[in-house]
């Protein structure tokens, strides 16, 4: 049995003493990017967005819903799309934040590591991956891929 990883104390800062990462490999197996950086962006839609029809715009008025993404093809769960509030489409503080290298070096060899990256603006964790709420910076200042994708 693994036992479980030590993160240590909070820093004062918000984020864990300590990460997991994996161990180092020969620079020539990086097959992705080793990138260090990455900007809080918030929840964003994966595809294009409608505004609400008038109809849903009556329904939902209690829940501020100012957008629709609709799921194509469909999820898997049957949902067929997702409602959006303004609060969350102009989520994400901006903030950059950089990593030290062993975090960085385990994000190349293994995107899907970590379930979560902290945001030094906002001083807490967020979730990655497909859903996350963050973006590479890339190398010219432009925004990349989501972090853990």
């Amino acid at each position: 049995m693994t036992e479980p990883f030590d993160y240590g104390e909070k820093l004062p800062d918000g984020q864990h003493e300590r990460h997991p990462t994996l161990p180092p490999v020969d620079d020539k197996k990086f097959v992705r990017p080793l990138r260090s950086s990455y900007r809080h962006v918030g929840v964003r839609p994966l595809g294009a967005t409608r505004p609400l029809t008038v109809e849903e715009t009556i329904r939902y008025a209690d829940q501020d819903y100012v957008a629709f993404e609709p799921y194509t093809p469909p999820h898997p769960s049957g949902a067929v799309g997702r409602y959006w509030t303004a609060a969350q489409l102009h989520s994400g503080c901006g903030k950059v934040t950089s990593m030290g290298d062993s975090i960085a070096m385990t994000y190349a060899q293994r995107p899907d590591f970590y379930s979560s990256t902290f945001c030094s603006g906002c001083g807490t964790y967020f979730p990655v991956g497909i859903r996350g709420e963050f973006v590479w910076v890339e190398q010219d200042g432009s925004d990349g891929p989501r972090v853990g994708t």
